[in-house]
């Protein structure tokens, strides 16, 4: 069953796509005032959650989150969707669709010039895409009039082992404009050679680093020599998983550059509607 393509500049976006390569189960259609596309069945969406200044509080960006249905009454995690297929064309082709999806629903979404896009890049991507990194998106950022400069691309720290693949991937990205982040930084055991190797210009630390300095001392005067190292290698630190005033006291003392979680805004469609710009 087909839908009919939404009313927005919907030709020229489908064209976009097909001369990528990737053919669309379904047309985009617009549901509550926000785009959803097909792969292999699963319904997807975004939702988009704020990043604030750990001093100000004023937002600084959004990340764009997937949002996933098998039918009406099952949600899939991210990891689950990126689960259906082993096949590496079908994996940049869904890497692919979802960040035209965000791409797309921020430009329509967010307030004027307001905050970057954050979004995050599957390293079987990389891996798969032996050259021309990020023509692609390009193409999908002029029609949604948005720079790739707004753009910062998320890298999972455990994904980060093919590094010559990587680090090129990287370099071309990088000279289109766009930065680069490391995230979920601190989840194992960390490399922190990877932050010279790398050079990330921004680096998210893992939720669960907050949880447990809340509670531990040790880990707590761990925190501040981390931040330091971090900011020696020349990126910004984003503290995940802030849920609680004192998790946002202790960011900010530890050195933090901006925080994310639901204390600052939970991740919703319209995600910049959500903000809390005292936290």
């Amino acid at each position: 069953m087909s839908a009919a393509k939404p009313n927005t500049q919907d030709d020229s976006l489908h064209d976009l796509l097909e001369r990528a390569g990737i053919a669309l189960e379904e047309p985009f259609r617009e549901v509550g005032g926000h785009l959803e596309a097909h792969f292999m069945g699963v319904r997807l969406t975004s939702a988009f959650q704020p990043i604030a200044d750990a001093d100000s509080g004023c937002v600084i960006g959004y990340e764009a989150l997937l949002r996933a249905r098998a039918d009406d009454r099952w949600s899939l995690a991210p990891e689950a969707v990126f689960a259906l297929t082993d096949d590496p064309e079908q994996m940049v082709r869904l890497d692919r669709l979802c960040r035209t999806l965000h791409a797309v629903n921020f430009s329509r979404r967010r307030p004027s010039n307001e905050g970057d896009l954050y979004l995050n890049l599957y390293p079987q991507h990389l891996r798969t895409v032996s050259e021309g990194h990020g023509a692609f998106f390009d193409s999908i950022l002029e029609h949604c009039g948005l720079s790739p400069t707004r753009v910062v691309l998320e890298i999972l720290e455990s994904g980060l082992d093919d590094v010559p693949h990587l680090e090129q991937a990287m370099n071309n990205y990088r000279e289109r404009g766009y930065r680069i982040a490391i995230v979920d930084f601190g989840r194992q055991y960390s490399k922190l050679d990877r932050l010279w190797r790398f050079q990330p210009d921004h680096v998210k630390l893992d939720r669960n680093l907050i949880a447990a300095a809340s509670e531990n001392a040790g880990m707590r005067r761990l925190l501040p020599g981390l931040f330091s190292i971090i900011h020696d290698a020349g990126a910004l630190t984003v503290f995940e998983g802030i849920e609680t005033f004192e998790q946002l006291a202790l960011a900010r003392d530890t050195g933090a550059d901006a925080v994310q979680g639901n204390l600052v805004g939970h991740p919703t469609p319209s995600g910049f509607q959500s903000l809390r710009p005292s936290a």
